[in-house]
């Protein structure tokens, strides 16, 4: 939107490609944009493989009044967890047979994270964000209550399936410390899945 006082001209956006993201622009961008409106450019965004960072968004226009260029920049929110999909889970045995086959590092990471105060009530508001990442919380699955088990699917356009599975275990001594792992079957997506959860668990 135009939050200036005059008219900005000679919109363009460019959206840096990156392997792993098909994106498609629907529709164009105006001639001008006066004080105040606002535009909605849509592009269509489809996964084609596992992928670290999102794509950088530049974004530019002209001032006339003050015969000023702009150009901001800004990230495409799409992270790579935006492409996940729950994966059924039969039982707990299966689960962890795929969870074990997964092996260590690169495929399974590790971290150990302090959480954010409003996380340190309780599984609920974990589970909450967890499934608000696409992550599909599973219940039942860990022995242990106070951890939580996740399981999902990359929905891609390559016909190999990544699964994405993570675990979160609360320390028994600290209500605020929790040791994440991450496994898939892409160091990539490892990589990347592992780095979204961490992210929101901190900030």
């Amino acid at each position: 939107g135009n939050k200036h006082g005059s008219n900005i001209e000679e919109l363009r956006i460019n959206i840096v490609p990156i392997p792993g993201l098909r994106i498609t622009v629907v529709n164009s961008l105006p001639a001008a944009l006066f004080p105040k409106q606002q535009f909605q450019y849509i592009v269509d965004v489809a996964c084609t493989g596992p992928f670290l960072k999102v794509p950088q968004v530049q974004l530019g226009y002209f001032l006339p009044v003050e015969s000023l260029r702009v150009y901001p920049s800004m990230r495409l929110p799409t992270p790579l967890t935006k492409f996940l999909q729950p994966l059924p889970v039969a039982n707990r045995d299966e689960f962890f047979e795929k969870w074990r086959a997964l092996g260590g590092p690169p495929l399974k990471l590790q971290e150990v994270v302090h959480v954010k105060p409003s996380l340190t009530g309780g599984l609920t508001a974990l589970a909450a964000l967890f499934n608000a990442l696409k992550l599909n919380v599973v219940p039942g699955l860990d022995p242990n209550q106070d951890n939580l088990v996740t399981a999902a699917v990359l929905a891609q356009e390559a016909p190999e399936e990544v699964m994405c599975i993570v675990r979160l275990e609360k320390d028994a001594n600290d209500a605020s410390r929790f040791r994440v792992t991450v496994a898939t079957s892409s160091q990539i997506a490892s990589s990347s899945v592992k780095e979204v959860v961490v992210c929101h668990l901190k900030s």
